[in-house]
């Protein structure tokens, strides 16, 4: 009698084994969809980090430059020249203040 009310259970199991050709070809577009949307997912990441490092190596520069400036600044000399009603700067610069070589 326990024989009997196993053996349909194993034909079930013998008869659902495998996947049909539908649940493969919606469990592969699934994959796909998802495999699709990671790869656009790494590019925008790539793009995003190469944009970043640009603005960082942009802003490396432009430190440099100012650390530069800030360095020469020092030797410049201003005079505030009075003259009747005329009121004036003058800024004296060394002629070596500014001579940088750009890369």
């Amino acid at each position: 009698m326990l024989r009997l009310m196993t053996e349909p259970s194993k034909r079930r199991r013998r008869a659902r084994r495998g996947l049909t050709l539908a649940e493969l070809l919606v469990s592969t577009t699934i994959m796909l969809l998802i495999a699709t949307a990671m790869a656009m997912l790494a590019m925008t990441v790539h793009s995003t980090n190469d944009y970043c490092r640009g603005q960082l190596d942009c802003a490396q520069h432009a430190r440099i430059v100012l650390q530069i400036f800030a360095r020469k600044a020092h030797r410049v000399e201003a005079r505030l020249v009075i003259a009747g009603k005329l009121l004036a700067f003058l800024v004296e610069i060394p002629p070596v203040i500014f001579n940088v070589e750009i890369i």
